[in-house]
């Protein structure tokens, strides 16, 4: 399958996550390049940073077979898969003070998520969610580290930028909602990078009276970001890892 995928140029190249010769340096690094671009050439820069509500427990299972199917993969692989994803259950165990008494609810049958701890898992989420970056506009740059999506938003023109970036908000809102994923507000945020001396845009983002704000710094990928691109958050945090290492 991953074959098939790389054979016929599938993946997303804005996908890094669970992918050969890829990595969380290489996603940062890109990031950060199309940042200091934008801010090289004066032009308006920001960074719409999402993140799912346990993503990988909400793959629904009749959508992913669908993307397989139109990405080509049929037949005897396509039926493996099915058989792979169907019939499984769960059910939920509880010790209750001592390992005598063991409470254990009914099972019941899952017809979402992507079984975790697997090979296959990460590939299958990969497709699930392969056809996002296709929504969003020419003025952005998304980067995604499997369920974890970043994109940067650039103008030469502030009213332009605020538009976009709103635009651009709503159609990954609308298309988290046709997949039966579910945007977290509270850790979704948006971030004006800017020089020392320049303004920071006043705006905030709303979909279905739910409303994220800008702000000063956000964690990508375990790196303290700044909205000026200073790095004294981030070496503090490291220096209290190593001192406690030490």
């Amino acid at each position: 399958m991953y074959q098939h995928c790389r054979e016929s140029n599938i993946l997303s190249k804005h996908q890094y996550g669970y992918r050969l010769k890829t990595s969380t340096e290489k996603t940062a690094f890109n990031l950060l390049n199309e940042i200091y671009d934008a801010l090289n050439k004066r032009i308006i820069v920001g960074g719409l940073f999402c993140n799912l509500k346990k993503a990988l427990y909400c793959v629904d299972h009749g959508i992913l077979l669908s993307k397989f199917k139109f990405y080509g993969t049929r037949g005897k692989l396509l039926g493996l898969i099915k058989t792979y994803l169907e019939d499984r259950y769960k059910k939920v165990q509880i010790n209750v003070k001592n390992w005598i008494n063991i409470t254990s609810t009914q099972q019941r049958r899952v017809s979402y998520g992507d079984p975790q701890g697997s090979t296959l898992g990460p590939s299958l989420f990969l497709n699930y969610i392969n056809d996002l970056p296709l929504i969003l506009g020419r003025y952005s740059f998304p980067v995604f580290f499997a369920g974890d999506t970043s994109v940067v938003i650039t103008d030469t023109n502030s009213t332009n930028f605020l538009s976009n970036s709103r635009e651009i908000f709503s159609h990954l809102n609308k298309w988290y909602s046709a997949n039966l994923l579910q945007l977290n507000y509270d850790k979704t945020n948006f971030l004006h990078f800017t020089t020392k001396n320049s303004f920071i845009l006043d705006m905030k983002f709303e979909y279905n009276n739910k409303s994220i704000y800008i702000k000063l710094d956000i964690k990508f990928l375990w790196t303290i970001m700044y909205s000026t691109l200073q790095w004294k958050s981030h070496i503090h945090s490291l220096l209290l890892k190593l001192n406690a290492a030490c």
